[in-house]
Formats: structure tokens, sequence, C-alpha cells
């Protein structure tokens, strides 16, 4: 063993420069080549689990973003949508949106029955 750490000194000390900061910046990589071969595959697992954090993080952000806009628009249909058309119409409407057709059909009728409504 001690045979290695000297053999391992000597590499180093062949490959370091005068210059300080160049030492220090082949001793930091050193050091991390050091840390990833301990570690071994640890390291691979934890940065895919973490990437995979972030992108449920965001994932679950607009998820939750789109979820209250949808909410808050719906919200705002009804309230729109009650004093406007009765509620036998709307039902209509509600119900034609599975067929085009219907809808226009229902649509029409909805119209006719508001502008009853108000003409007499």
């Amino acid at each position: 063993m001690r045979n290695l750490w000297t053999l391992l000194l000597e590499f180093i000390s062949w490959r370091m420069s005068p210059d300080p900061a160049r030492r220090e910046a082949f001793l930091k990589a050193v050091i991390v080549v050091g840390i990833f071969l301990c570690a071994g595959p640890e390291i691979v697992a934890a940065i895919e689990l973490q990437i995979l954090l972030e992108m449920l993080g965001t994932t679950l952000f607009i998820t939750a973003f789109i979820a209250g806009a949808k909410l808050a628009l719906i919200n705002l249909g009804a309230k729109l949508r009650s004093p406007l058309l009765p509620m036998a119409p709307v039902a209509l409407i509600f119900i034609a949106y599975i067929d085009l057709w219907l809808a226009s059909v229902a649509a029409c009728f909805a119209s006719v029955h508001a502008l009853w409504a108000v003409i007499v």
C-alpha cells in the first residue's frame, strides 16, 4: 500500500506546475475524480434523481397553475351565464356540445327564448 501512495505522489509531483493557481486546479480535479471513484454509481443515481425532481416540480407547478385557471374560468362562465340565459336552454347547450348541429339548434332556441323573455 505504501508503494501505491509513493507512486501516486511521484505522479502528482511530476504533473505539478510551479504556478500555484494551476497546481490548485489540478489538485481540485484529482480530488473530484477521487470522490467519484469512491462514491461509485451512487453519484449517477443522485444526479438522475435530482434531475427527475426538478422536472416533476416544474410539471406539478404548471399543472396546479392550469387547474386553478380552469377553475376560475369555469366559475366566471357560470356566473356570467346564469343571469344571461335561463336554465333549460343552458342545459340544452351543455348537452349539445356532443354534436355540432345539435349545439347550433340549441343556441338558436336559447336565443329565441331569451329574446321572447325580454320582449314579453
